[in-house]
């Protein structure tokens, strides 16, 4: 019983002292970005910023290589709604000061999302998420999609995923992501 308790509270201690390191990091995060704040910059800025950082959550210990998180997640917020065309996007030095990544990753993602027309920048304005033209994937993208569906499907039956249960699934997914 001493040995339980003592592991028990060894493991509250422990999760004490994150909860209060997370804490002083945004602390630190908020004065950095008062610091680094330009002159020029107005609410909205960081009204945008707070959305953004709000929907990009970052896993350090994720497969997926960082800048790719933050463009599934930039995509996923103007799916949802949470961004909308013509919303402006932190610079890339006040998202990675955010993420607290390097100012590189989110230079890829930024310049991966306007090669695939989610944002445009405008020089000296800042970025933008673009608008919608209402047009389809081109072949190219097309098919890559469905090279990626295709590996995650054979995933699924792989594992043992019944047919009904993935069309389920992937109907389900679909109602979500474009419900309006």
């Amino acid at each position: 019983m001493v040995s339980f308790l003592r592991k028990y509270l060894t493991k509250i201690k422990k999760e004490c002292i994150i909860t209060v390191s997370v804490g002083i990091i945004q602390l630190v995060r908020l004065v950095q970005m008062i610091q680094f704040a330009d002159a020029g910059d107005s609410i909205e800025d960081y009204r945008s910023l707070k959305e953004v950082i709000y929907v990009i959550q970052i896993n350090p210990t994720s497969n997926q290589p960082m800048f790719e998180q933050i463009i599934s997640q930039i995509k996923m917020a103007v799916l949802k709604g949470y961004l909308k065309p013509g919303d402006s996007i932190p610079s890339v030095r006040k998202l990675a000061l955010q993420l607290s990544v390097t100012p590189g990753t989110v230079a890829k993602a930024y310049s991966e999302l306007e090669h695939q027309e989610v944002i445009v920048t405008i020089r000296g304005k800042g970025a933008y998420i673009a608008e919608q033209k209402g047009k389809g994937p081109n072949e190219s993208q097309r098919e890559r999609g469905f090279v990626v569906f295709r590996q995650a499907c054979m995933e699924m039956i792989y594992m043992g995923i019944r047919k009904e249960e993935l069309i389920n699934e992937i109907d389900a997914l679909y109602n979500e992501l474009c419900a309006e």
